[in-house]
């Protein structure tokens, strides 16, 4: 499995091809808040970032917006 950069941005695409599911099912843990994403543009357009892919995959629950905001994160999506 190819190593997971905390700092970086990940297209859903991508992430349904690391985890090894279909980028609908990605969509779906995103829409259901089960997956922290970040919303880009009008027609949102969605960027995973790593450190909250490592926390999916270690069942962990997606942190508050409130914290990710105040950690440097993008906040809401």
């Amino acid at each position: 499995m190819a190593s997971i950069q905390d700092d970086r941005f990940y297209p859903v695409t991508e992430v349904a091809d690391l985890i090894g599911v279909n980028y609908r099912t990605v969509l779906n843990e995103i829409h259901g808040q089960r997956l922290h994403a970040v919303a880009v543009g009008p027609k949102p357009i969605y960027r995973v970032p790593g450190w909250a892919l490592r926390d999916y995959q270690a069942g962990r629950a997606p942190r508050p917006a409130a914290l990710v905001a105040s950690i440097g994160g993008a906040g809401n999506n």
